[in-house]
């Protein structure tokens, strides 16, 4: 999976998302639906709401490292789905 695909993958789920650039590459951050959507709407009554997420960085060789609330490893296609579904939940 390359970024792309992840951008269609979320569009697809609706999914927010935000793509950052950062020196070596970009990165997609993906943000729990519910919690998300809560915040946006009502910022003042949420402030102390945490919104899950995790950021992905796609490295050379078609690695797919992910962040997912702190625990940061290598993921395969099938994983990053999965964690991707556990978000669009919350």
């Amino acid at each position: 999976m390359d970024k792309e695909t992840l951008i269609e993958k979320l569009k697809e789920m609706d999914l927010p998302y935000e793509v950052d650039d950062y020196g070596a590459g970009e990165r997609v951050y993906v943000f729990g639906k519910q919690a998300f959507a809560k915040k946006q709407k009502q910022p003042k009554k949420y402030k102390d709401l945490y919104v899950p997420y995790c950021r992905i960085g796609f490295m050379a060789g078609g690695e797919i490292y992910v962040r997912d609330n702190g625990l940061c490893d290598y993921v395969n296609e099938q994983q990053l789905i999965e964690i991707l579904n556990k978000l669009a939940a919350e």
